[in-house]
């Protein structure tokens, strides 16, 4: 059996009105939109699903691969029925609501798909993320009536290179300026708790879902959400880092200064995002190596212990 090749996707873009144009300047992308507010550059999604780009299965969509090939690209043992995350460039130029996704505990009980989530920084910038102190939900309640969240709420001067980790849970907002790798689980729930006054294209507010943010809220997260990136290897050609691992992804920085062959991984699948090049690929986890150049790379992929059934 012939082994799978190294994918690349076509980008979708998402021209949310607090969008900017970085994504197409900074990666000399010609077809994004303005504002250009995400580009997914792999995503399993109804409202946004990715197609091969090129070779033999160009315009094959990305969820027409995992029913193909399960575990030949998602890794042994695992029997997801959709590919379990979902990647994305950010470009905020102006801030993102404040807002909360649900956790797996939550959602099992209140609704929605869980999400926990990366922020790996592209370029410094501002966000919000954890309270200053415990609160008790009155507390916000009288905060948000008050248009007063943003006095509740950890705002951290974020550097490039820098990761942020948001569990399910976890208050945060994108701040102004930011832009941003994404890693998430597969999952499109936000509830906003608070959109700075802001009104949308339709000159209307943006609607709020206060009941469902504090079903979902862990209202005594005040820890900091930057990730501690831990050294796993180095050598005169290669050095590597981890940056966070979760229960549902692991996430590694690669500096490569010569040329650099990886091979597959068969328990699991493996995403290399190129941040110079602003470049995605999908190496599946039964494949042909993947030449990576010169350069810097976020290397995702799944933990071994996870179990996944969705």
């Amino acid at each position: 059996m012939n082994r799978l090749k190294p994918l690349k996707f076509t980008p979708l873009y998402q021209d949310y009105l607090w969008g900017g144009r970085r994504i197409a300047e900074q990666f000399k992308r010609k077809d994004t939109p303005f504002p250009c507010a995400e580009s997914w550059e792999i995503s399993d999604r109804p409202e946004g699903m990715s197609r091969v780009a090129e070779g033999p299965l160009a315009g094959t969509t990305l969820n027409e691969i995992v029913q193909m090939y399960g575990e030949r690209l998602l890794g042994a043992g695992r029997k997801d029925r959709r590919f379990p995350l979902l990647i994305k460039i950010i470009d905020a130029e102006k801030p993102l609501s404040v807002q909360v996704h649900p956790s797996e505990e939550s959602s099992r009980v209140h609704g929605g798909e869980p999400k926990t989530e990366m922020w790996y920084l592209l370029e410094k910038g501002p966000v919000y993320a954890c309270f200053k102190r415990p609160l008790k939900q009155d507390e916000l309640t009288t905060a948000i009536k008050n248009t007063s969240v943003e006095d509740l709420l950890q705002k951290i001067d974020v550097n490039a290179g820098e990761a942020v980790f948001i569990p399910g849970g976890r208050i945060h907002a994108i701040g102004e300026g930011c832009m941003m790798l994404e890693v998430q689980q597969n999952s499109n729930s936000t509830f906003r708790v608070y959109d700075w006054g802001r009104k949308g294209a339709d000159g209307l507010a943006r609607p709020l879902h206060i009941e469902e943010a504090l079903q979902c809220l862990k209202f005594d997260d005040v820890g900091d959400p930057r990730a501690e990136p831990l050294m796993l290897e180095e050598s005169d050609t290669l050095t590597r880092w981890q940056v966070l691992s979760t229960l549902f992804f692991s996430i590694e920085k690669m500096e490569i200064r010569a040329p650099h062959t990886q091979e597959c991984d068969p328990s699991t699948f493996q995403i290399f995002f190129n941040i110079e090049r602003g470049e995605s690929t999908l190496l599946p986890a039964d494949s042909e190596s993947l030449e990576l150049p010169v350069g810097t790379f976020i290397r995702i992929y799944l933990p071994p212990e996870l179990e996944l059934e969705r």
